[in-house]
């Protein structure tokens, strides 16, 4: 989908469609003008991509998406469901789970919006990016195998009302990682049972604005300090 503006698109099943660089079943770019896509009620299963399993999102387009579930796509890189590049990606009552890739979701240069999205079952992150305005309200990240968020270089992250669970990263932050982001929030939120070598729910370092009001249950951190909070180089 190439410069289109009205594209909506609803009850639609992809099923195994494969591409051999990004999107494996859908491509979204804007050559001339601002694409804008709409998906309702879609289904996105065992599709496969380099990048953007299952939807890669390209040059200032915009994908909203609603009451849509991505099962089980692979990406070789990242973005097991979907990558935004340069783009704007909004979702609503979104389902994915069981992604193999480096990450579920990736942002680069983006803005996303999710409100009330499950990201389950990941095989790398469930969100990951960089440059990228991510917004989560009524969201659930669980068991994902290599971190719930993880984010860097002056991106934003704003969490609320939301819930991590049972994610483990291999590296600091088992539900949030923020390395020299702009800015962090989380509120009226729960990290529950998330584990990490530092900073079992969360890690943030080289970040100068972040707010946290959150519940932290059970979190572990294994091999280093922090079991709820590591924070470094910057004070809260």
């Amino acid at each position: 989908i190439d410069s289109c503006s009205d594209v909506v698109m609803s009850d639609c099943i992809f099923d195994q469609n494969l591409a051999d660089e990004n999107g494996g079943a859908i491509l979204v770019t804007s050559t001339e003008f601002g694409s804008v896509v709409g998906l309702l009620d879609a289904t996105f299963t065992g599709n496969t991509a380099q990048s953007g399993g299952a939807i890669f999102v390209d040059r200032s387009s915009v994908l909203n998406v609603e009451r849509t579930a991505f099962i089980a796509n692979d990406a070789n890189a990242k973005g097991g469901a979907v990558v935004a590049n340069a783009a704007t990606v909004k979702m609503q009552h979104v389902l994915i789970n069981s992604t193999q890739a480096l990450s579920a979701l990736q942002c680069t240069s983006s803005l996303t919006r999710l409100q009330h999205v499950t990201i389950a079952n990941s095989s790398g992150s469930g969100l990951a990016g960089s440059f990228c305005s991510a917004e989560m309200r009524d969201c659930h990240i669980d068991k994902n195998d290599d971190g719930g968020i993880r984010l860097s270089l002056e991106s934003d992250l704003a969490v609320y009302a939301s819930s991590f669970s049972d994610n483990r990263a291999t590296q600091d932050g088992g539900a949030i990682f923020c390395s020299a982001c702009a800015s962090v929030s989380i509120r009226n939120s729960e990290l529950r049972n998330n584990s990490a070598p530092r900073g079992g729910a969360i890690a943030i370092l080289a970040t100068p604005s972040t707010t946290i009001n959150a519940s932290m249950l059970h979190n572990r951190a294994q091999q280093g300090g922090g079991g709820g909070i590591f924070w470094m180089d910057h004070k809260p």
